[in-house]
């Protein structure tokens, strides 16, 4: 089963502590637009945004979403494609399935981005995840300022904690290619919010954060770390989509037969996904 259709089933759980946050997050997929990047797909986007930062600025332009709402998913972690595997952070759970919930204004250039995976945590349970801050973006050619909790510190490091994975040492090297100053351009370029989709759990997340404020702070160092490789990755899939010949979007599948016989079941019904293709790529 696809991660959007266990969201929509988590959805409709009334035994789940969460199931309020999820009828949430499903009402917003269920019209979307739904992607599934194939293995060929990742690994072009993957090479695509590996591409130095100089690059990437220069292609904004075709960074534009197919609809204004689009749900994309994929097998594994992002990061596989481009060929990283970090170790998990403790507590991590392990992730098989990924997702990116894209909603853009009429520009399609413009929006927020919400993180959800689904994976077996170190107990060895299966959960789905949502990240609970979004993404804001403006890749227009002309951004105007995003709503964000805080503007960045134009004069702390870019790596407060340091370059600790492989993964921060692919983007220092990428960022060379920028000034200082063009470098924070960028990242002006994006920014927090809450996930006010997901309530009950930032309920949660506030308790504990009021019992120990130092645990909250790693975590929420956590969370935008791992925004980094999912917006560059979102971002390359969009240039890629609008790059003529690079990858497509095929052909929406037909899943009728099997929603009748879920609909007799009391099932909800499967989300139709079109695959986002590509020509292999010789290693």
């Amino acid at each position: 089963m696809r991660l959007a259709d266990r969201i929509v089933a988590a959805g409709r759980d009334k035994r789940h502590p969460l199931q309020p946050d999820y009828q949430r997050l499903a009402q917003a997929i269920a019209p979307a637009l739904h992607l599934e990047v194939t293995p060929p797909a990742g690994r072009l986007a993957a090479v695509m945004g590996s591409s130095d930062a100089a690059w990437l600025r220069d292609v904004h332009c075709l960074a534009v979403a197919p609809a204004e709402v689009v749900w994309i998913e994929w097998d594994g972690v992002s990061s596989a494609f481009y060929g990283v595997s970090d170790p998990l952070e403790p507590g991590q759970i392990k992730p098989s399935r990924c997702g990116l919930l894209i909603e853009t204004d009429a520009s399609r250039q413009r929006g927020t981005v919400t993180q959800a995976w689904y994976g077996t945590g170190p107990d060895g349970r299966h959960s789905i995840e949502v990240s609970p801050l979004c993404v804001t973006f403006d890749f227009r050619p002309e951004p105007g300022p995003v709503p964000t909790l805080a503007r960045a510190d134009r004069s702390a490091p870019l790596f407060p904690g340091g370059v600790r994975t492989r993964a921060d040492k692919m983007i220092q090297a990428q960022l060379s290619t920028l000034s200082k100053e063009e470098v924070h351009d960028e990242l002006d370029r994006f920014g927090f919010i809450p996930n006010d989709r997901m309530r009950v759990f930032q309920d949660a997340l506030d308790a504990a954060a009021r019992q120990n404020p130092v645990a909250a702070f790693m975590r929420f160092q956590g969370i935008v770390r791992d925004w980094h490789g999912e917006t560059n990755f979102m971002h390359a899939l969009l240039v890629c989509l609008n790059a003529k010949g690079a990858i497509w979007i095929g052909e929406r599948e037909d899943v009728e037969t099997q929603n009748r016989a879920r609909r007799r079941l009391g099932r909800p019904s499967l989300l139709p996904f079109s695959p986002i293709e590509a020509v292999e790529v010789p290693a």
